[in-house]
């Protein structure tokens, strides 16, 4: 089943629940299930019974681990069986409810118990599809079941509920105190009738049955419309105005009801009125607690979340207040980069140098860059299940292995040689400002006179990302400042992509050590240009520190396009402009709604 479905069963009350163990289920669900690392958006229900007896929540949810290892022994005695009939479908289709224990813990409320014997009248139907004696599989017996579900009316009947909402059919012979009949124009009412594709066209013609006569149809429909106005005192007709096949009259059936069936009958039209009030300025004057004195889990994402929208860094990084992460099929961007990352790791701490690289054979870089990307791959080879997850495995590898063999090529054409100092290193406590981070530099070239740092992007990036006073991707800025500033040559990202978009840009120190180096727009030299990337960097740190958590993207729409703290900030989307950011790189302060 795919994972979303499987995540709503989990937290359904009418699955083996108990009130013990809802909170550890949903934790399951959103910790660990929806974080699985599966080539597919799915899982079966052995893979679902491995992955709760593996994981360390296991304890807290006995309940619904036994009941799931119950229906995997019910599901292995259905699983293959010949073709039967509805009855004996039916009947297995029950005994495997039972063994989910459906309905276990959601209460004996009378909605529910009216709602469980009709769906069991619903089986009960099914079966009676053997008046041919025809055979069928599963498949067939469930599709029937469903195509039933769907035809069968149904509305829990209720005594004591103040308020009813129902359709006009059952509300057949009540009164009430009032009526409020919605969707009343031209466009909605009368329901369209249609006959019957089982039967004659002649015999429904001959029974008078909806659908085959337009004018008793209409005579039918006018009959309930009198039938409801007069089963209350009061009654409101209303319909929308504007509808998407455009604008609508009342229905016609309405014109025909008399005075003297309908005690008060009237159009109304009104339009709401706005009032304009005064706006109540409050000063928030609470000062925010520093962080405590310890090393801040997010690295550069910190900075960068800083630059982008106070608040969303205030939320995310103080509040750790996230959404759940999407399931897509197969290795979505993240992984994806993760992967080149670790290929790119494994081959350089083999190689080494430029020199060594030239020194080998095409086949030798093409075995070696196979060996690198299976490595980065291990994990997710070792999830495939099926042919078919293998297969896509399969792809990965290859797509990976003609990527990285484009972007060795690049690497062979640098003028200056160059060997791979550090590759994936991970500085665990780093100060910048106040802030104590944690930093992992993707990798760190030693060239004549000094150093060049590299971060690779498998998406779009440029350099002129840096230059602002909230730069969108702070992190070689934050590595710049980092490292000897007398020993930096070059800070570049490594656009590792197919096509003409591959390659190095970034700034450079001198000639030769970036194969074509951006000019620096305001600072002499590259010295000059980390000194100015050390004032915003300090200064962003120095405004996470203190808590400014101002609701102030960017740029809109493109800031807040994938923030998931909209609701949160409650950001007023009327105040906000495409184009905020101002020329000196200051932006104006958004305010919350």
């Amino acid at each position: 089943m795919p994972l979303e479905r499987v995540s709503a069963l989990l937290l359904s009350p009418y699955f083996a629940m108990s009130s013990g163990e809802r909170s550890a289920r949903a934790e399951f669900d959103a910790f660990e299930l929806r974080k699985a690392r599966v080539l597919r958006p799915e899982i079966s229900l052995r893979g679902l019974v491995e992955m709760m007896d593996g994981s360390k929540r296991r304890a807290k949810f006995p309940q619904v681990l036994g009941t799931l290892r119950a229906m995997q022994r019910v599901a292995g005695r259905l699983q293959g069986l010949d073709e039967r009939s509805h009855a004996e479908w039916a009947e297995k289709m029950r005994e495997f409810l039972m063994t989910a224990a459906w309905g276990s813990g959601g209460g004996d409320t009378s909605v529910e118990f009216q709602t469980q014997r009709k769906w069991e009248s619903a089986l009960d139907e099914v079966a009676t599809l053997d008046f041919d004696g025809v055979a069928v599989d599963y498949a067939q017996a469930l599709e029937a079941l469903e195509r039933v579900a769907r035809l069968t009316m149904f509305a829990p009947e209720s005594r004591e509920a103040p308020v009813q909402v129902m359709g006009p059919l059952e509300a057949a012979g009540s009164t009430f105190d009032a009526v409020w009949f919605l969707h009343a124009g031209e466009l909605d009412w009368p329901m369209p009738a249609v006959g019957s594709s089982l039967l004659p066209w002649h015999l429904q013609r001959e029974l008078e049955m909806p659908g085959t006569d337009p004018t008793l149809d209409s005579e039918r429909a006018q009959r309930i419309t009198e039938r409801i106005a007069a089963s209350a005192g009061s009654i409101v007709f209303s319909y929308a105005k504007e509808s998407s096949e455009g604008n609508q009259r009342p229905s016609p059936l309405l014109t025909g009801i008399g005075l003297e069936t309908v005690k008060a009958a009237e159009f109304v039209e009104s339009e709401s009125q706005r009032t304009i009030v005064e706006l109540e300025d409050i000063a928030d004057a609470a000062q925010v607690q520093a962080p405590p004195d310890r090393v801040i889990r997010g690295g550069a994402k910190v900075l960068e979340l800083q630059a982008a929208c106070g608040f969303r860094a205030f939320a995310e990084k103080r509040l750790w207040a996230t959404e759940l992460e999407s399931i897509e099929p197969g290795m979505d961007a993240r992984e994806s980069g993760t992967a080149l990352h670790k290929a790119l790791e494994i081959f350089w701490d083999e190689v080494k140098t430029q020199d060594n690289l030239r020194s080998m054979t095409m086949e030798e870089r093409d075995e070696a860059l196979i060996w690198c990307v299976a490595r980065a791959l291990k994990k997710t080879a070792e999830a495939s299940a099926t042919d078919w997850d293998k297969a896509y495995v399969e792809v990965q590898r290859e797509r990976l292995r003609r990527l990285l063999s484009g972007w060795l090529e690049l690497e062979l054409e640098r003028r200056l040689p160059f060997e791979v100092k550090l590759s994936e290193k991970e500085f665990k406590d780093v100060r910048v400002g106040p802030l104590r981070l944690s930093v992992r530099m993707d990798r760190v070239d030693v060239v004549e006179g000094g150093e060049v740092l590299i971060d690779y992007k498998t998406g779009s990036a440029s350099p002129n990302d840096w230059l602002t006073q909230r730069p969108t991707a702070p992190q070689l800025p934050l590595y710049a400042i980092l490292s000897q500033a007398d020993q930096l040559q070059g800070v570049a990202f490594g656009l590792v992509k197919a096509g003409k978009d591959r390659g190095l840009q970034g700034y450079a120190a001198s000639d030769g050590v970036l194969p074509k180096p951006t000019r620096l727009k305001e600072a002499a030299t590259l010295e000059a240009q980390v000194e100015r990337w050390r004032e915003v960097l300090v200064r962003l740190a120095e405004e996470f520190y203190s808590g400014d958590a101002r609701v102030s993207p960017k740029t809109y729409p493109g800031t807040c396009a994938h923030c998931g703290q909209r609701i949160f900030c409650r950001l007023n989307v009327s105040l906000l402009e495409e184009d905020d950011e101002q020329e000196d790189g200051s932006v104006a302060e958004v305010s919350r709604g």
